[in-house]
């Protein structure tokens, strides 16, 4: 088990938008970077979150596909922001849960990388299990028993702090959505033979429920106004600004194939600030 001498924060469970989800797992890791450089202490935080409209996210700095219709995605109501974390693009729908640890670097219990990812990611697929889901820890995803991606995750680190997210797809990609992310032929075929879904919107309360349990030493706690301030100062600058969110010059593939084509045991995304 991780160490546990401090206790998890929870922030309990939102809806809202991608971008604003977003801007505070960003402002949480500031915070929490510029406590510790202060010597305060800091407990880890679990954050839990599903957004209120679908939405593209793109890679930190990764560009938007010039086959991308921005023109039809307003029509669709469907948003588009940015994470914090490196990596490609990926679509996601309310109904999708997603995840964020956010905690002192000292909370890591290995100096490995992939040992890292899966010391979070455990938590989680522990929780899927206990629901009624069967999976397993991919180097850096969650997968089910035959092999295919329904969780992938990323992280961005400090010198103090990290932030570790990911999101569960919640309904196969179909040909809207692949036109939506601006396929290819061969990343629609990728697709479809490497990801699958689970739909845990339906057991939200349990999947919750469980997931708490996993850390019987926490208590539970709403943003504080410093973090929301953070959060919107983040949300001003980065994940709500259509400048920084349109001029990034990394060209990805969309996010699980990323991971595919690279052997997932050599490949990793975790970026420094």
């Amino acid at each position: 088990m991780s160490k546990l001498e401090e206790k998890m924060r929870i922030i309990p469970h939102m809806v809202a938008p991608a971008e604003l989800c977003l801007a505070i797992d960003s402002a949480l890791l500031i915070n929490m970077h510029k406590k510790m450089i202060n010597g305060e202490r800091c407990n880890p935080i679990l954050r839990t979150y599903q957004f209120s409209n679908p939405t593209i996210i793109l890679g930190n700095k990764q560009s938007i596909r010039k086959n991308i219709d921005l023109g039809k995605l307003k029509q669709k109501g469907i948003d588009i922001t940015m994470r914090t974390s490196g990596g490609g693009h990926m679509f996601y729908t309310p109904n999708d849960i997603h995840f964020s640890f956010i905690t002192p670097i000292s909370f890591l219990e290995s100096s490995d990388i992939y040992d890292n990812y899966q010391q979070f990611n455990k938590y989680i697929s522990d929780c899927l299990n206990s629901i009624g889901y069967s999976v397993k820890l991919g180097s850096t995803s969650i997968r089910l028993s035959n092999n295919k991606l329904v969780c992938g995750t990323a992280q961005k680190r400090t010198s103090r702090a990290v932030l570790h997210h990911g999101g569960i797809i919640s309904k196969r990609y179909d040909k809207e959505v692949f036109g939506i992310l601006g396929a290819t032929d061969e990343e629609r075929d990728l697709l479809n033979e490497i990801t699958s879904f689970l739909p845990v919107s339906r057991k939200l309360n349990d999947f919750l429920n469980s997931l708490y349990q996993e850390f019987s030493n926490s208590y539970k706690k709403s943003l504080e106004q410093d973090e929301i301030s953070m959060a919107e100062s983040e949300l001003k600058k980065y994940f709500g600004n259509k400048e920084v969110i349109m001029g990034g010059r990394l060209e990805r593939y969309i996010c699980l194939i990323d991971r595919h084509r690279v052997k997932e045991e050599e490949f990793v995304y975790v970026e420094r600030v």
